[in-house]
């Protein structure tokens, strides 16, 4: 593990904001009211820790982008988008997964290519894994803007989701491609801090959101 004790402060803050979601989800769990809403809020918060865990704590980016991936799959559950879209997306990301399961044996034609050009089969894993998450997340966002007066705290946190995860682009970027170096002086230092002060307050508004039940078409949940 990579870890210092700042990343494990913030991983808990993470954790803070399940804990608060998943209260809520226990007290409506108590009082017998089926709360679906509620439960793929819990669960995205769920693989959202997992995801941080993956990443901040050790280091493994590919196993956190793929609980990124199932984050947002929830979120795209919870706007109600339909099921049949989910599992389409779902089926998406196995055969996606499968895919870069054979490229990284080398069992697809061309793999070795990306070595000899200096991106490696892990580096080009993660530029597939992120660009489809990001084209997910983007499509999340603009429907959750559009239901934002039934749900403000799930939209807003969302955005700030969503910038925080354009500024971890922006720091990766030069693991892809090469870069000026006012880039690397000006606009990464940037990006790092703008990173946590975005990502930080966008859970707390997603955890919040536990008081405001999305009426969609699978949660069929009454407002509270």
């Amino acid at each position: 593990m990579r870890a210092g004790s700042k990343d494990w402060l913030k991983w808990g803050f993470i954790v803070g904001c399940l804990f608060v979601a998943a209260l809520r989800l226990a007290r409506a769990e108590k009082e017998r009211r089926r709360e679906a809403d509620l439960w793929l809020l819990v669960l995205g918060l769920c693989m959202t820790a997992a995801a941080d865990f993956a990443m901040v704590i050790c280091g493994r980016d590919i196993e956190g982008l793929y609980c990124f991936w199932a984050v947002q799959l929830f979120y795209f559950w919870r706007l109600g988008r339909g099921r049949r879209q989910a599992a389409l997306w779902i089926g998406m990301l196995c055969i996606l997964g499968a895919c870069l399961f054979l490229f990284g044996q080398g069992g697809i034609p061309g793999a070795c290519r990306y070595e000899t050009e200096g991106l490696t089969r892990e580096t080009a894993a993660e530029a597939v894994l992120g660009l489809g998450y990001f084209f997910l997340f983007t499509g999340n966002l603009l429907f959750a803007w559009k239901r934002r007066r039934e749900a403000p705290l799930f939209a807003w946190g969302l955005l700030l989701f969503w910038l925080c995860d354009l500024h971890v682009g922006i720091l990766n970027l030069g693991r892809f491609v090469e870069l000026p170096i006012w880039y690397g002086q000006w606009i990464q230092p940037y990006s790092k801090t703008a990173l946590w002060v975005c990502y930080l307050p966008s859970q707390v508004l997603i955890s919040l959101s536990s008081c405001n039940t999305i009426k969609g078409e699978l949660s069929g949940s009454k407002t509270s």
